[in-house]
């Protein structure tokens, strides 16, 4: 596989790679002939993540694929995500340091070696300075046919300045999500900016958020261990401590807020609980690109499925879409 990603499309790759960064430790890689999915999911695989960048997104896109035999044809891969967010950050204000385009490259073993056994002989440095107007150099060349399989990612700044980064990927299986948002009874869409305001009520190492959603109203709220963490505690606080040992903070979004707001049953209120990091994540993410999200969901203990939109002014061949699901489950007060 080789990709060029265009200097204006950089940040919205970017951005995306952050967003799987926060949900989990490794971004999975398919690639298709029409299309790039970069997926990304925790550890417990209660939040799960895709983007699905059009081939019509980068400048040039190839990739090599099995015979039209094979029943899945697609090639899939993983990478530290911790990595690979790294390569792609963008660093210092001055104008040298613009990228004007980056090339991303799967070099495939001829014959691999296991994972996290490199060969010495044949290990290259992970950056290197150079500008070689886009050819491959000599240990690009000679890493091609060898027994490490590498991403390559290819930084070309402006004044000539070339960075040439190489991680070692794993093949795999990719994850799917098998729910289907157009099964969902529920849905609301709303603006990112506006849902940001929600969630910036909330503390920052909080573990779960809930939503309590009626025909009129959406209650958004959490619980938080009230302990103390200071060593030189009054007698007050300490008697606080012991008779008060959860804090609880709510807000109350009317739904004239939401640009669309539908209740299978306006009657029969939904409450949902799910992750709060991930969600967050998810939220950062569509209010840097400037997009809305919008939720489906049927009941309590079902998944809630959240899909960032892409606005009608703007070409979707142009842009990368992303979905999320996050698992939810009954919450009670």
């Amino acid at each position: 596989m080789e990709a060029e990603i265009p200097a204006s499309s950089h940040r919205a790759f970017y951005k995306a790679l952050q967003c799987l960064s926060r949900i989990g430790t490794e971004i999975s890689f398919e690639a298709r002939a029409h299309e790039l999915k970069l997926i990304g999911y925790n550890a417990a695989r209660s939040a799960y993540a895709l983007f699905v960048f059009p081939a019509g997104f980068f400048d040039a896109y190839e990739v090599e694929l099995p015979p039209s035999s094979h029943p899945d044809p697609a090639f899939r891969c993983r990478v530290l995500a911790k990595l690979l967010v790294g390569i792609f950050k963008l660093r210092g204000p001055s104008p040298g340091h613009a990228v004007e385009r980056c090339i991303l490259r799967i070099e495939q073993a001829v014959d691999p070696v296991h994972v996290g056994r490199p060969r010495r002989q044949q290990r290259t440095p992970s950056a290197s300075g150079n500008s070689n107007n886009g050819e491959r150099g000599p240990s690009e060349a000679s890493n091609a046919g060898s027994g490490e399989c590498r991403l390559v990612v290819r930084m070309e700044y402006k004044q000539g300045i070339c960075r040439t980064h190489r991680l070692y990927y794993e093949v795999c299986e990719t994850l799917h999500s098998s729910y289907s948002k157009d099964e969902c009874k529920n849905r609301w869409r709303v603006s990112s900016k506006v849902a940001n305001g929600w969630i910036s009520h909330f503390s920052r190492g909080l573990e779960e958020l809930s939503m309590w959603m009626t025909g009129t109203h959406v209650h958004v709220r959490s619980w938080a261990d009230g302990n103390y963490t200071g060593t030189s505690r009054t007698q007050v606080d300490a008697a606080i401590a012991e008779t008060t040992r959860a804090l609880r903070t709510e807000i109350t979004v009317d739904t004239s807020e939401f640009d669309v707001y539908n209740l299978a049953s306006a009657n029969h209120p939904v409450e949902l609980t799910f992750g709060f990091r991930e969600f967050k994540a998810i939220l950062q993410y569509a209010e840097a690109m400037a997009l809305p999200i919008s939720a489906y969901f049927d009941k309590g203990g079902d998944p809630l499925l959240i899909n960032v939109g892409i606005l009608r002014q703007v070409d979707p061949s142009m842009r990368g879409g992303q979905s999320g699901v996050l698992a939810s489950e009954d919450a009670y007060a």
